[in-house]
């Protein structure tokens, strides 16, 4: 951590002079106050300024020291940079405003304190997608209508029948106000498009909100609206995970297009947008009701999208307007002392230069094909060994070097991170691919990902069953990069780590401690240096009986095919690759109700066509006729058993074999099971791979005809 200089009073007074004129910009600083980290673009729609205007203004204020700015790239999003108050910047405000402002008020009562910074940038596409959301509610609401109280994050804690005590967290909560003064309270929460979204995270979250319903209930207060800040691709899923929870507990979800009287026994209200179309603003139709999405199997119709103003229809009671208050005002910072002029040195609680804190890791991850230039006395292994302990440490030190890759990483060496968490031991043409469509130059991958290696963010393996070649050399994430993953998605570690197979086996084959011990026995922390962690989902894909790499490989190739494909073609467009652990699916035995089963495709494609911009699901299993005629039929009676009990229709399933004989073979097994309410189509590897989606693009069409016929 950079060790600032002293900041005493005389500093203060003198950026306060009158022929300054700083007293006719704290509105800017009153902002900066209440939602640190806006863009000029962003302050534009909140000060009602000139854009132009406000460069000029943001130029002088930044000159003066009383506020800094850091610029950092998020795939998807425009570079830009983003504003914050220094602690000079929070003194002089204080001084000169016209009311009492006390600066440690200030620093209790609003997000402006270094923690508070880092937090927003160790979740950078969280807090993105917010500024955007609440600089729109605040400048485009209709007239006599205001965004009266907003806090990101949001805890809410609630009690169960049992009362035990919980609470679940949420990206942000804000009021909404109408023009006869009543509140209306909205719970937020941004899904990040490169987050790996398993189906127990999403059914895990969804009860928990189905809880919190019930809370309010038991204390006869109104649920707020949940809104989802989503991706299209995502809507279906979510849909999906929704649906059942709310089905198996008989609640119903709002459907705006009914009349208010038909609403109140509707006592859950749940929209989704996604995150691009916040561009169009937030009063516009872009909020999908549940219901509405459920109705259109995730698919969004633009009849049933809605403005938020459909969603005022319930008053929040006074006790919870109270708990959502954070007032874009400055009651929390008033004090009742007289104002003193202190002459010794003045309390920091900004404390941070983040730009200058991000410049050594920033210097080393600046792409390039040679070795980084290193600043003098600061070795790469230094900073490489400083990085991996700092996710080791307390939070605050987790959340100070994720936010320093927040700033120091180039947008792509973020996607190559994301890829490689999702798919473990990618090999280059593989990374290419995704990275540079329609583009074999696998330098510009190389300029990206060497500077990852150095910073033991990315680890080079050599599969040596692989074929000579290219091949033979695959990419995994270190253990360092894993953890800032979870902590750039607000998860635990675990959530991407687990322990290794040998500690694993020491565990199990560990004499057991007496019963009385036993029952006190915790589960090993994740922030423990005593065991070794290594990525999930990567057993049997590495080492002397690596026998699932040829599996897994097989897969990455025919998926690397179909994306060739699509971009010589342009007759389709994969929009999103999940992994075999997002695409699996639980259901409920049907012989053993207290059990659950898994339907594990070895992956999941959703794309469009040429002809057609509605996003469709495709399942892939990929046979290298290594699997036997049982293996074949349990596995298809998965899939008969998942539509019984879920009552819904799975996508078309895409077998990739490799002879005519295995795809008999699967034929057999898929008669034997009875899987005939099942969508399949086989397909020999051969044809994949020289023509990806193609020759069977208009079986898909009629799988996709047939479903919907079938869903009505």
């Amino acid at each position: 951590m950079t060790t600032l200089p002293p900041l005493r009073a005389e500093d203060v007074e003198a950026v306060s002079a009158p022929h300054l004129h700083v007293k006719d910009h704290l509105d800017i600083l009153w902002w900066l106050v209440w939602l640190p980290l806006l863009t000029r673009e962003e302050l534009a729609r909140v000060t009602r300024r000139n854009d132009s205007t406000l460069w000029n203004q943001l130029t002088k204020l930044t000159k003066l020291g009383l506020i800094e700015s850091i610029s950092f790239n998020e795939a998807g999003w425009v570079g830009r940079h983003h504003y914050y108050l220094t602690d000079l910047g929070l003194y002089v405000l204080a001084s000169l405003d016209e009311h009492p402002i006390s600066v440690y008020k200030l620093a209790v009562g609003y997000p402006i304190t270094r923690i508070d910074l880092l937090e927003r940038l160790a979740r950078p596409r969280v807090h993105l997608a917010l500024s955007e959301l609440v600089t729109r509610l605040i400048s485009e609401h209709p007239p006599s209508y205001r965004v009266s109280s907003y806090q990101q994050p949001f805890k809410e804690k609630y009690s169960d029948r049992a009362g035990k005590n919980h609470t679940l967290s949420f990206d942000a909560a804000f009021l909404l106000q109408t023009p006869k003064g009543s509140q209306h309270a909205f719970y937020v929460r941004v899904d990040q498009p490169e987050h790996m979204l398993s189906q127990p995270e999403v059914k895990t979250f969804v009860q928990k909100l189905l809880a919190v319903r019930q809370a309010k209930h038991l204390t006869r207060e109104i649920m707020p609206h949940f809104l989802l800040l989503s991706s299209h691709e995502r809507f279906a899923f979510w849909a999906e995970q929704v649906n059942r929870e709310t089905l198996s507990q008989g609640i119903a979800l709002l459907d705006v297009s009914q009349p208010e009287p038909a609403r109140e026994h509707m006592d859950l209200s749940c929209a989704i947008a996604d995150i691009a179309d916040l561009s169009k603003g937030t009063n516009a139709p872009i909020w999908t009701p549940f219901h509405a999405l459920i109705e259109q199997d995730g698919a969004v119709e633009s009849h049933a999208q809605a403005p938020i103003s459909s969603f005022l229809d319930r008053v929040a009671s006074p006790r919870l307007t109270e708990r959502f208050s954070q007032y874009f005002s400055f009651q929390r910072a008033l004090t009742t002392d007289p104002r003193t002029r202190q002459k010794d040195t003045l309390t920091r609680y900004v404390n941070i230069d983040l730009q200058k804190e991000a410049a050594p890791f920033a210097t080393i991850a600046t792409p390039g094909l040679g070795k980084p230039h290193v600043p003098a006395g600061e070795p790469v292994t230094q900073m490489a060994d400083a990085l991996s302990d700092a996710f080791y440490g307390d939070p605050e030190d987790r959340l100070a070097m994720s936010a320093m890759l927040t700033l120091a990483l180039s947008d792509q060496q973020k996607e190559i991170i994301a890829h490689l968490a999702r798919h473990p031991y990618l090999e280059r043409a593989d990374l290419t691919s995704l990275l540079h469509p329609g583009h074999n130059d696998e330098r510009l991958l190389l300029r990206q990902i060497m500077p990852l290696i150095h910073l033991k963010l990315i680890k080079t393996s050599i599969w040596i069953n692989g074929k000579p070649g290219r091949e033979r050399e695959r990419y995994r994430l270190c253990e360092p990069a894993l953890r800032w993953q979870a902590c750039r998605h607000g998860l635990s570690p675990a959530y991407y780590l687990e322990l290794s197979y040998l500690d694993q086996q020491k565990r199990k084959h560990a004499d057991p401690p007496p019963f009385e011990e036993k029952q006190r026995q915790q589960p090993i922390s994740p922030l423990s240096r005593e065991v070794t962690w290594v990525q999930r989902s990567v057993r049997g894909l590495w080492g002397e009986n690596a026998k699932q790499m040829f599996h897994t490989s097989g897969i990455y190739r025919c998926v690397r095919s179909i994306l060739d494909a699509s971009y010589r073609s342009q007759a389709y467009h994969i929009i999103y690759w999940k992994s075999a652990r997002e695409s699996s699916r639980w259901y409920h035995d049907p012989f053993e109700p207290d059990k659950t089963g898994d339907v594990r495709p070895d992956a999941e494609l959703l794309y469009t066509t040429a002809n057609e911009q509605r996003a469709h699901s495709l399942l892939i299993e990929y046979d290298r006729d290594t699997t036997n005629s049982h293996q074949l039929y349990r596995k298809f009676r998965c899939y008969v058993e998942y539509q019984h009990d879920t009552r819904s229709t799975l996508p078309t399933t895409l077998v990739i074999t490799q002879s005519e004989a295995a795809r008999e073979k699967i034929w057999d097994a898929f008669a034997s099971a009875k899987a005939f309410d099942v969508s399949i189509i086989v397909a020999l590897e051969e044809h994949i791979i020289q023509d990806g989606l193609l020759p069977i693009l208009v079986q898909l069409d009629q799988a996709h005809t047939s479903q919907r016929q079938r869903n009505r």
